[in-house]
């Protein structure tokens, strides 16, 4: 965060020579960008054209006082979040109040200590690039639940998606831990601030009857919320909202390479890529339980309906998924793999895709049924027997077929194969 501070700008408005060089001199020690301004109208002139990143401001200057140019200030847009620091002689609490009702964050009393004075443009300074920081990170957030809702609400509509349920139940799981640690991390990190907040109350109690004591009280402060610790937790806290965020994005992404929205016309796409997505959303059904295992052979990008082929490759995966957990064995045994191949006849050519699974398989009276609507090996209420059905009428109208392989207690094997051409 130090390097952070380092060569932001801070204008210092004040009538007296003497204090715009002291201010000047003790600024630009700590590598501040220093704008000095002896009158109010040349300040808000330059403000408007290059806003600083602090105001330092004197109450009592001629044609324009230090109240009229923050109240000017905090009218203008691009300029109201900059934190104004009333610095002045007067020192009554008509006064102090009066500078925080016109937009004021802090009030040093004159004449000052040049410690308080650099701690107090130290610590505004850091609340500003904290709540900056976090403002992007919130719009950032927003930005992907809006997505998120957007996508779901395209979801809702389409009831050709047979496996939405699935697949709701795989995004919210997979958005859960990102959000509960974004959750977490803003609690934190409200608290670390209200820390901050109670530093700059004590530095504003500050007057030339107690400074030495206060600020011994202020230092037993430090000591005592641990300032340094303090500020390396904000920003872990700030670092654990960003990789939440992304984590989000990551998933709304996946989501959008899932669905594709637009299924009027067909794409070329990377199958991989495709079959990775879905293997992404189910993640919280295969994770310590299943081991997958892809075997995926060169294959060229393909012409199809990408939407509708992954609502394919979530059903197959899914009945796999449903048919080991069934089986009850321990993870050693639990697997499905997933081939990919081009295979090549004297008149065509084939995109094969396999997915073999070591589920309790298909009982051989019943296999030549599987691909028959509402037909399943499910228990009431588990499955709609319209899957594998609605599945087959994808591929049929891609030119393909589907091959089905099973022994009872053994597994099975489901092969797609998809015409190039």
């Amino acid at each position: 965060m130090e390097n952070n501070l380092a060569n932001l700008s801070i204008m210092v408005v004040d009538d007296t020579p003497g204090n715009l060089r002291l201010m000047e001199q003790m600024l630009s020690e700590k590598q501040y960008q220093v704008r000095l301004f002896a009158d109010g109208y040349s300040a808000l002139d330059s403000a408007t054209y290059d806003p600083p990143d602090l105001i330092l401001l004197d109450i009592m200057m001629p044609e324009i006082n230090g109240y009229e140019l923050c109240e000017k200030l905090k009218s203008i847009e691009p300029l109201k979040e900059i934190p104004v620091i009333f610095i002045s002689a007067k020192g009554e609490t008509f006064d102090k109040v009066k500078a925080f009702k016109t937009g004021g964050v802090d009030y040093i009393t004159k004449p000052f200590q040049l410690e308080e004075v650099l701690a107090r443009v130290e610590t505004h300074l850091k609340i500003k690039l904290y709540q900056m920081e976090l403002k992007e990170k919130s719009i950032s957030l927003q930005y992907t639940l809006d997505s998120l809702k957007a996508v779901q609400s395209r979801l809702i509509q389409s009831e050709k998606m047979a496996s939405l349920g699935t697949l709701t139940a795989g995004i919210a799981h997979e958005i859960n831990n990102p959000i509960n640690a974004i959750n977490s991390s803003s609690i934190g990190l409200k608290k670390l601030i209200d820390r901050l907040l109670t530093l700059l109350n004590k530095y504003e109690q500050i007057s030339p009857e107690n400074v030495t004591d206060q600020l011994e009280q202020i230092d037993s402060f430090k000591n005592e919320i641990d300032l340094e610790d303090t500020l390396k937790g904000v920003e872990q806290l700030l670092g654990n909202i960003e990789k939440g965020t992304k984590r989000t994005t990551d998933i709304v992404k996946s989501l959008r390479t899932f669905t594709y929205v637009d299924q009027s016309e067909k794409t070329t796409i990377n199958i991989h890529e495709n079959l990775d997505t879905t293997l992404a959303l189910l993640n919280h059904k295969t994770h310590n339980h299943i081991n997958i295992k892809k075997e995926y052979g060169d294959i060229p990008p393909f012409l199809c309906f990408p939407g509708k082929l992954n609502q394919v490759f979530m059903n197959i995966m899914v009945n796999a998924i449903d048919a080991i957990l069934a089986k009850g064995k321990p993870l050693p045994e639990n697997e499905i793999k997933i081939k990919t191949s081009l295979e090549k006849s004297s008149q065509n050519k084939f995109i094969t895709i396999s997915f073999s699974d070591t589920g309790i398989g298909i009982p051989g009276n019943i296999q030549n049924r599987i691909l028959e609507p509402f037909f399943t090996t499910k228990t009431v209420g588990k499955g709609s027997g319209l899957g594998l059905s609605i599945s087959h009428g994808i591929i049929k109208n891609h030119s393909g077929y589907i091959e089905i392989e099973s022994k009872d207690g053994i597994g099975t094997t489901i092969t797609i194969k998809l015409p190039l051409g």
